[in-house]
């Protein structure tokens, strides 16, 4: 695998453990060495997804359960690599359908319906359950099927198989809005861990302030920044999805915010440190056996700061925004932050 050693420079400590009411089994968070805390983001192609990344928009039916089969494994995989948390990119179950962006059908709509995962359904547990089985932290993005519609979903997931954070989208991008409803801002909520504060973002929401402002006022020292794929750097299919944008989006959520970030993607997936340095990366079509890139953290020196009133991201700040907004632009609200939702008997 590929792996890179750092050592993180923050002043205070987190506490030795959390409550067992905040993160579940303390005998499963004790048996990862915080010192040597190794962070692995997924690479690897969902069963049947389009290939080669960014450049095939041919439709693909996706197919979940053997999605799940795979990435079990691959969580097998990287704990027998020493990894810690493992992060899977967004929609990765049962995958993001790449032909969105050009045409679909109903009918294409309603099979990709079809592979989409409740939170209580027979995949969701066995996928947590590898996770657990594993002794690992998890996040992984989803396709949610729920009264009716469908979420872009991220779980993060404990060592022991707790469930520490569920979230939705809280805005799908461009034409992601005809298919998936948004979700609200209670995803908007980082996570302590024994591990440091870890937070959640999907894809197109590290380019909107009104998302990453409040991500980053609550000091995260671990973000996961899930993108659905990135083809080679270099290759531009699309600016706006091409690998450098993405890349850049999350090295500058990694400047901004101070974390470490875990950029997973499949084909080029990144991990950068505090500051914005590489830590490891991997271009799409460079040794595809590899399924994912690791970086290693030690996490024992993590502040456990909730927040800092002195920060760029904090209230004050905001204050300031409010007070000081352009006079020209109307103070109004607009249809686009009406919440949109889109019944599944709309699209299919």
């Amino acid at each position: 695998m590929y792996f890179l050693p750092i050592t993180l420079l923050v002043a205070a400590q987190l506490p030795a453990a959390l409550t067992a009411a905040a993160c579940g089994s303390a005998e499963a968070y004790a048996a990862i060495d915080a010192e040597a805390f190794t962070v692995a983001a997924v690479r690897q192609p969902p069963v049947n997804f389009a290939l080669p990344v960014g450049l095939n928009k041919t439709w693909v039916d996706l197919d979940l359960n053997a999605t799940v089969d795979q990435a079990i494994q691959t969580i097998a995989e990287a704990k027998d690599d020493g990894v810690a948390l493992i992060a899977f990119p967004e929609l990765y179950f049962p995958g993001y359908p790449v032909a969105i962006n050009t045409a679909y059908t109903a009918e294409q709509i309603a099979q990709y319906v079809s592979q989409s995962m409740s939170i209580d359904s027979a995949a969701f547990r066995k996928l947590v359950n590898a996770f657990k089985d594993q002794g690992v932290y998890g996040e992984f993005g989803f396709s949610e099927i729920a009264d009716g519609m469908i979420f872009m979903a991220q779980v993060l997931v404990g060592p022991d198989g707790t469930i520490l954070r569920h979230r939705r989208k809280l805005r799908p991008s461009g034409v992601e809005r005809d298919i998936w409803s948004d979700g609200d801002m209670s995803g908007l909520t980082v996570t302590p861990t024994p591990h440091g504060r870890i937070g959640l973002l999907e894809c197109w929401e590290h380019f909107h302030p009104t998302m990453t402002f409040v991500m980053q006022a609550q000091a995260e020292n671990i973000h996961i920044a899930a993108f659905p794929y990135a083809p080679d750097f270099g290759v531009d299919p699309a600016a706006w999805e091409s690998a450098e944008v993405g890349g850049a989006a999350a090295r500058a959520y990694a400047v901004n915010s101070g974390a470490y970030v875990i950029m997973p993607a499949v084909g080029t997936a990144s991990i950068f440190g505090n500051d914005g340095s590489t830590l490891s990366i991997i271009n799409a079509t460079d040794s595809p056996e590899v399924n994912y890139i690791t970086a290693t953290i030690n996490t024992t020196t993590f502040s456990n700061a909730t927040y800092d009133s002195d920060g760029e991201q904090s209230w004050a700040a905001l204050q300031q925004i409010v007070a000081e907004f352009p006079a020209y632009i109307p103070k109004v609200n607009s249809t686009f932050f009406a919440k949109k939702t889109v019944p599944i008997k709309s699209i299919i």
